[in-house]
């Protein structure tokens, strides 16, 4: 490229023989610090700008030459450092040009509103409703109250929600002071058109949920009239569908752990974690973080709970012998401690899990120093391991092991698969298996009924066809074509 005259390159000869600029080369090399100004320096050398001339659309023409001329990546981010690094100068180096750069803020992203920034009127209002949300009134008579109280992650991002919309329509030049302001259906439209982007027709989850956020806002809190309630309803109708299915990239997944190979490495994975650990520890090394890896993917394997209430196993809280001291065990997690709050998890272990977890609990949570009735994960210590860690063990020891990138979250699609693989039409089984509240939840596993559909149509019809042909007489048989026919 450069020798086609597409790009430019800027040595260094021309500077060292400019008087101007040398001696100030010169001392930008001896400062480490200041080393980010050497190649805007060979520019304006090469650019015939002496020191003294330099100013803010020196740097604007350096940032264009950066991105038009040269292979730079981060023309912006380079550019950007120049008028600090220029000022510093000018402070530190004798006989540097006393003239003061601008900051420049071209390629930062505009600085979101925080929600201590947000009007005070509508950040009490805002807060007001989060805490009506979170413990509703359940003799309040007012038509439309809310009953169920919100999970603290929905509430989350919910006061996310409003704080994006207020910020949205600020960007647009009008200023709200209340959320009776923030859920007008002209400001609605513009926080709608500003999260939706260009492609209108491209499905947007987040648009669609800001959408149900601030039309909830103004059901519960500003309590608007039905008709504009309504018209607020068929503005975000307008949205583009998202489609109730799984994401392309846990469709993909499952594709790959159809392979009978990879899915019985990962089911044979424990035990031979489980064994490796064990050696280890016998010999006095650390053992704790592949035991622990270990013991997460058989449970998960046979108990699809989430990651959070697989961190959270507790032996006194969960785990229970309900068929003796020798027997399986059996994981009881109460409905408080679920996302839903609404069903218990029941599972009950195999043997191999079941030994693994009593092995966790006799010799490896002792031998770091951690209560072996309290937490089943613990670190060295008896601090409980955070989810986030051991989340990050799984996915890393199944890369290592099996190849496959798989979230500690997917075992509850594998679950949920390998089961309707065999029964597809019992969702309702799978619904309680994960611990939906909701049988819609269940069904974004419909997607994949189609191809089970298909092979079980195929798999009839050959069962069928070979039957017929057992029962017609040979003779009457159709005799095969072959390439002797041709002549």
């Amino acid at each position: 490229m450069r020798e086609a005259g597409i790009i430019e390159a800027v040595r260094g000869h021309r500077t060292k023989r400019d008087p101007h600029w040398s001696a100030l080369l010169q001392a930008v090399r001896e400062d480490k610090t200041l080393l980010g100004l050497s190649r805007f320096i060979n520019y304006c050398a090469e650019q015939s700008v002496l020191p003294g001339a330099v100013n803010d659309d020196t740097v604007l023409g350096f940032r264009g030459w950066l991105q038009v001329r040269t292979t730079e990546p981060r023309p912006d981010k380079v550019a950007r450092t120049i008028p600090r690094l220029w000022n510093r100068a000018s402070e530190r180096v004798a006989g540097w040009p006393a003239t003061r750069l601008k900051e420049l803020q071209v390629g930062i992203q505009p600085r979101k509103t925080a929600w201590a920034d947000l009007p005070d009127a509508l950040r009490r209002e805002a807060e007001a409703y989060l805490a009506m949300r979170a413990s509703p009134d359940i003799f309040d008579e007012s038509p439309g109250t809310p009953v169920r109280p919100l999970a603290q992650s929905t509430l989350r991002l919910q006061r996310e929600h409003i704080r994006l919309a207020f910020d949205a329509v600020s960007q647009s030049g009008v200023f709200v002071e209340v959320l009776a302001d923030l859920v007008a259906p002209q400001n609605f439209t513009t926080v709608l058109r500003h999260y939706l982007g260009e492609t209108t027709t491209t499905p947007n989850a987040f648009a669609t949920a800001i959408a149900k956020t601030l039309i909830a806002v103004a059901r519960h809190s500003v309590r608007v009239e039905p008709e504009e309630l309504t018209r607020l309803k068929k503005l975000a109708g307008k949205l583009p569908a998202v489609h109730f299915d799984l994401t392309a990239k846990n469709k993909g997944f499952i594709q790959t752990v159809r392979d009978e190979k990879v899915l019985g490495a990962l089911v044979g994975l424990p035990s031979h974690l489980f064994v490796e650990a064990r050696r280890r520890l016998a010999h006095g090394t650390s053992a704790h973080v592949m035991a622990h890896s270990s013991l997460a993917i058989a449970l998960l394997l046979i108990a699809p709970m989430r990651p959070q209430n697989l961190a959270a196993l507790n032996w006194r809280r969960h785990v229970r012998e309900f068929h003796g001291p020798r027997g399986v065990l059996t994981l009881l997690i109460p409905a408080t401690e679920t996302k839903t709050k609404r069903l218990d998890l029941f599972y009950e272990l195999d043997d191999l899990t079941s030994a693994m977890l009593r092995w966790n609990r006799k010799v490896l949570l002792p031998s770091i120093g951690a209560d072996p009735e309290g937490d089943v994960f613990a670190r060295p210590g008896g601090k409980r391991l955070c989810q986030t860690s051991l989340s990050r063990s799984i996915s890393a020891v199944i890369e290592k092991h099996v190849g496959i990138k798989m979230t500690a979250h997917q075992f509850r699609h594998l679950a949920a698969h390998r089961y309707l693989e065999v029964r597809p039409e019992d969702f309702e089984t799978v619904r309680q298996l994960l611990g939906h509240s909701f049988g819609k939840t269940t069904m974004v596993y419909a997607g994949l009924s189609g191809e089970r559909a298909s092979r079980a149509y195929g798999e009839i019809v050959i069962a069928k066809k070979e039957a017929l042909e057992k029962r017609t007489p040979r003779k009457v048989r159709r005799r095969r074509w072959s390439k002797t026919d041709e002549t």
